[in-house]
């Protein structure tokens, strides 16, 4: 069955499009460590979801007690 890509017609591009160089923009600073802190509060958040999963549900993921501990004892930064 073809897909929806396949019944539309090629793009046009426009012949400036080649030419043009593209801009960079930075990320500011405030919002690159607002994304870091983020990471980081996700982290623990896993990390304590994953402390308080039971035998059954660990072997469900594949993973034991042992590897569930060391993955809760990292830092929040790791």
């Amino acid at each position: 069955m073809p897909t929806f890509e396949l019944l539309l017609p090629p793009r046009a591009y426009s012949r400036g499009c080649r030419t043009r160089r593209a801009r960079y923009h930075p990320i500011p600073p405030v919002a690159t460590a607002l994304r870091l802190i983020a990471r980081w509060i996700e982290c623990a958040r896993q990390r304590r979801a994953l402390g308080e999963l039971d035998d059954r549900m660990l072997r469900d993921i594949g993973i034991t007690r042992c590897d569930a501990a060391r993955e809760c004892a990292k830092p929040f930064w790791r």
